[in-house]
């Protein structure tokens, strides 16, 4: 997939209601850019829905093997879920967890716990690991 097709989709990531130059990259002839637009509207990965883009259902599908970065990632089938339960020791009764909204496609707005795809040949603990920092940014012992 070309780099302008990725830099759109990465963009309806995290605003799925962009308007064409929003989505725009920077330098990039207005020719060029929409012609890349228009390919992507016709492999149904983008709508035009008035004077806004947006991801289809195919769209969606698709980005969910982007990294955040725009990179194609091969994922098994598994993903990890942390459940990062805060607790007090004042008060053993009174726990926090920790809940995220999701700011990028699929399910973007949606609230829920930390999750993420394991990567091809990487051990489940460092996945959860990984996905605590790279959501959260905190570092921390984990356990079953």
């Amino acid at each position: 997939m070309h780099e302008i097709q990725i830099y759109i989709l990465t963009s309806l990531l995290k605003n799925n209601n962009s308007t064409f130059t929003s989505m725009k990259p920077p330098e990039t002839e207005n020719d060029q850019y929409n012609y890349h637009l228009k390919h992507l509207i016709k492999q149904q990965l983008v709508q035009k829905e008035g004077s806004s883009y947006s991801l289809t259902v195919k769209g969606k599908k698709f980005i969910s093997n982007l990294d955040v970065f725009g990179q194609m990632q091969q994922f098994f089938k598994v993903s990890v879920a942390l459940f990062v339960i805060r607790n007090n020791p004042d008060n053993p009764q009174a726990k926090q967890m920790l809940i995220q909204k999701r700011l990028r496609h699929p399910f973007y707005g949606d609230i829920h716990g930390l999750a993420g795809k394991i990567r091809l040949g990487e051990k489940i603990i460092d996945c959860a690991k990984r996905k605590l920092e790279e959501e959260s940014g905190l570092i921390g012992d984990l356990s079953l």
